[in-house]
């Protein structure tokens, strides 16, 4: 059985939370229109986004023609995953589309990943994407 207890700052966003006053944090959500967003959770029957790893889950928050999708791990070591996108379902293509890990300040740094490539999530942490139109 996993426990999903976890410290609101490293993998709360699978839950819609975070740290209260953690205003990077604030700012990404009001940048990208958090308040406005459909919650899809890693708990449903059918995600929306999903994870090809083991104790590796995804939320989305859709809205519009753009996808923040928090990723958690509760695996001890550092892992690699592949989305699994019900592109349809979003409403995008991934021909149309970049995936960001955007710069949240004492949080993650900003990267690119390709649509078909995998990412790296280190060990019981979280990783943030906008999954955009180009």
């Amino acid at each position: 059985m996993i426990c999903f207890y976890t410290w609101p700052d490293h993998r709360g966003m699978l839950f819609g939370m975070n740290k209260r006053g953690y205003w990077p944090m604030w700012k990404l959500w009001d940048g990208f229109g958090i308040a406005d967003a459909k919650m899809a959770g890693f708990w449903e029957d059918n995600p929306v986004v999903s994870t090809n790893q083991k104790n590796v889950y995804a939320t989305t928050y859709i809205f519009h023609y753009k996808v923040l999708v928090a990723i958690g791990s509760w695996v001890d070591e550092p892992v690699e995953v592949n989305l699994n996108i019900d592109w349809e379902r979003l409403g995008l293509s991934p021909d149309g589309v970049t995936i960001e890990a955007p710069e949240i300040k004492d949080y993650q740094n900003k990267r690119l990943f390709k649509v078909n490539g995998s990412i790296p999530i280190a060990a019981k942490r979280d990783l943030l994407l906008v999954i955009s139109k180009k």
